[in-house]
């Protein structure tokens, strides 16, 4: 059952509600502009409504520098993720001739360990296509049925053995880790979050 299914994810609460988008180095441009436009987007058609409660969504690196995405562009961050517990991440998938050396870096570990602390304070964890090894290496993945581009499914089966992968799905929620498949499923990730916030 998804937060939808149950209603918003965070009842108003007067507070605003924080939606992460995590830049990191060589994951997809369009993936995370994209979704921060989305996003952004969403909210001004949301917030003409009466009694909504602020959404603030922001594109944030590890350290707060400028990223370098899978296309060689330095993109700059609005700043560094924090320890404040945010209601969503987003996180865009990443291109990479070598994923054993990828995901062993120091950068991806610091960024997993990042994840596991918001899913924990309560956050809605969402990974896109790739992106989503980034919720496994983080732990998320495991006793959870999860998702990922098809052309990835065996390799997210073997590094994640605990993770229940669905082959073919195009989206799936448990437990508020929510994981899409393909390139562009950035897309339905953030259609998703915005449901799952507001219902």
């Amino acid at each position: 059952m998804t937060a939808a299914e149950n209603g918003p994810l965070r009842a108003a609460t007067g507070s605003t509600m924080e939606v992460i988008v995590l830049g990191y180095d060589g994951c997809l441009g369009a993936g995370l502009i994209g979704a921060v436009d989305m996003l952004k987007l969403a909210w001004s058609t949301i917030s003409k409504e009466q009694n909504r409660e602020p959404i603030s969504v922001s594109m944030a690196s590890f350290d707060g520098q400028p990223i370098q995405d899978s296309s060689g562009r330095r993109l700059k961050v609005d700043g560094s993720v924090t320890a404040d517990p945010a209601s969503a991440v987003i996180v865009p998938g990443y291109l990479s001739d070598d994923g054993d050396r990828f995901l062993g870096a120091a950068s991806v570990a610091a960024a997993a360990a990042w994840l596991r602390r918001q899913h924990a304070l309560g956050a809605l964890v969402c990974g896109s296509c790739s992106g989503v090894f980034l919720l496994g290496e983080a732990g998320l993945l495991d006793g959870r049925r999860c998702t990922t581009t098809w052309w990835r499914h065996d390799e997210l089966k073997d590094r994640y053995p605990r993770a229940d992968a669905q082959w073919g799905a195009p989206l799936l929620e448990d437990s508020r880790v929510v994981t899409a498949g393909g390139p562009l499923s950035w897309i339905d990730l953030c259609l998703h979050a915005i449901r799952a916030l507001y219902g």
